[in-house]
């Protein structure tokens, strides 16, 4: 959502990295202490990960509710100049937050829970040791660099000097929120999804929401929001800092165990695996190698992300100014909302398609991707049918008058989102069966093509021309995946057993839309058009869907044995 910059190649988007890989996911999250009694060990490890997933998930759904509520008060409060400004500066935090790293903190969540199963320390430390020196090292370079650079930025990197100073003031946000991001993962490895349910899902999107209340309150302006947004995310960092070391305590890694002052400790508790290693004497061993083998490959999936938000709001501002950034980014988060449901339907997706390519079993593979695939089209048709055949009445609706131009931009934007996520998980798929290679590739070649799109449709359309430019983008980013899901996997393009529920997708979407521009009723008529429509849909996929098999306790409602 545009109230955490965020959103754009940070949380929101490493969640669809994260389930690319099954390792880990199995480290993720769970919410039983230690030592607690239970069932076997896979069992027990099953059920904390949908109970851990459960938490997050309504975590995740309040944290949207409170961010869509938070970027409504923003843009109706500011003037459409100022509340351009600070979406550039959000765009410039993303683009900044996304590079520093250079992707090494994604090996936070795919190296430590191995080197801890391992008991491997110094590697542990000193993986942590080299992603933590980076984004800070990077981090504070970058942030000096643009608060003392800033009269060589107006018309080079932003167009004008008041979006100069706000991009000087939020900077610093860039560094916090990549620390934030790794701290979270950190407490994940750990299974503490109870700490990252109150830091990442209350905590923040709560306090960003005092902000703005704030700021509204005291009547401020964009500047007092800037630095407000800096503030709350040092508040964060504080807070995990805070539960970081008894987490540390509670699994072992300091206290009366690795005393290192302790006699005879060295010779007794020394790691085993740096024993083995000749590292006895060292305190913490940086696997270089082995995490840039893993990270940089995955880096490339941030090109993609980061060319289809910051990137173009950025040409955006540049070319046209901030009142067009406005244009664009107020409706961005919005279309978003399209894959909140593939998002969420990721995380148990792809440990269950591992499990098929282990065992060779290509069929059910088969229908696990396209049923998958068809659940999220018609579990997100709703939020599409609200944010792409009624795109004009909502935008008014939540961003008043004044940005009723960018309701044809809402549509454009979700139905990029909305395409990227009815296709399913053709990435995680294709790197779960080894095609590490066509998805760098694939990556690389859409930010080349969304970038040469940008160039040529933003100076002529503004920021009609980078919601285009989007969307033609995620077209070709789908179709070069699912001719490399056909490829890599043997899965096909389409199923065409699931051909009623796109069709009646497609149906659903462009009567809804041909009657709120012919007819325009009133808006409680169009919403109940978009609820008719959503049973439409789900009426037309029950029975390739198998509703009655997967959710039998729905028969039991009203009007539930339509679903037979």
């Amino acid at each position: 959502m545009l109230p955490s910059s965020g959103s754009d190649p940070s949380f929101e988007a490493r969640a669809e990295a994260a389930s690319d890989d099954p390792d880990s996911l199995a480290a993720t999250v769970a919410t039983d202490p230690p030592g607690t009694p239970g069932p076997p060990a896979g069992v027990g490890e099953t059920r904390q990960q949908l109970r851990g997933s459960s938490l997050l998930l309504v975590g995740r759904l309040l944290s949207v509710g409170v961010n869509l509520v938070t970027q409504v008060l923003i843009a109706r409060y500011l003037s459409v100049s100022d509340f351009g400004a600070f979406g550039f500066a959000l765009s410039v935090v993303a683009l900044v937050g996304g590079l520093l790293g250079l992707g090494f903190e994604r090996a936070i969540p795919r190296f430590l829970p191995i080197y801890d199963e391992r008991d491997d320390r110094p590697r542990f430390f000193g993986t942590l040791a080299l992603v933590l020196g980076v984004i800070l090292g990077m981090g504070a370079m970058i942030t000096l660099l643009i608060i003392g650079f800033q009269g060589a930025l107006i018309g080079r990197v932003a167009p004008d000097a008041f979006t100069v100073t706000v991009v000087a003031l939020m900077i610093a946000l860039a560094p916090i929120e990549a620390l934030d991001t790794v701290l979270t993962d950190l407490f994940a490895v750990f299974r503490s999804a109870r700490a990252i349910f109150l830091r990442k899902y209350i905590l923040a999107p709560g306090l960003r929401l005092l902000v703005v209340t704030l700021l509204i309150a005291t009547a401020s302006g964009v500047e007092f929001l800037a630095v407000g947004y800096v503030l709350t995310g040092l508040l964060g960092i504080a807070l995990y800092a805070t539960m970081l070391p008894g987490l540390l305590r509670r699994v072992g890694l300091v206290g009366e165990r690795h005393r290192e002052d302790a006699p005879g400790e060295a010779a007794r508790g020394e790691d085993a695996s740096a024993d083995a290693r000749g590292g006895r004497r060292r305190r913490i061993v940086i696997p270089f190698r082995e995490i840039v083998s893993y990270t940089v490959p995955l880096l490339t999936m941030d090109l993609v992300l980061l060319s289809m938000s910051s990137i173009d709001t950025i040409i955006v501002g540049n070319i046209h100014g901030t009142e067009a950034v406005a244009e664009l980014r107020v409706v961005d988060s919005t279309a978003k909302l399209n894959a909140l449901v593939f998002t969420t339907f990721s995380i148990l997706f792809v440990p269950a398609a591992a499990r098929f390519f282990a065992r060779g079993d290509r069929d059910s593979m088969r229908d696990l991707y396209w049923r998958h695939a068809a659940w999220i089209a018609v579990l997100s048709f709703p939020i599409f049918a609200l944010t792409f055949s009624l795109a004009e009445p909502v935008t008014v609706l939540l961003f008043d008058e004044r940005y009723r131009s960018s309701g044809i931009i809402l549509a454009i934007l979700s139905l990029a989102r909305y395409i990227d996520a009815a296709f399913g998980a053709n990435g995680q798929t294709i790197r779960v069966f080894g095609g590490v290679k066509e998805i760098v590739v694939i990556n690389i070649v859409t930010a080349g093509a969304n970038l040469v799109l940008a160039l040529l449709l933003i100076p002529p359309f503004s920021a009609l021309g980078a919601a285009v430019a989007i969307l033609l983008s995620y077209i070709v980013y789908n179709i070069l995946k699912q001719i490399a899901l056909r490829r890599v996997t043997g899965i096909p393009m389409f199923d065409m057993t699931y051909a009623p529920v796109y069709g009646a997708i497609v149906v659903g979407a462009v009567v809804i839309g041909a009657l709120e521009i012919t007819v325009d009723p009133p808006l409680i008529v169009e919403l109940a058009l978009a609820g008719i429509g959503s049973l439409a849909v789900v009426s037309f996929g029950r029975r390739v869907l198998h509703i009655a098999d997967t959710f039998p306790e729905l028969l039991r409602f009203p009007g539930g044995r339509f679903l037979r």
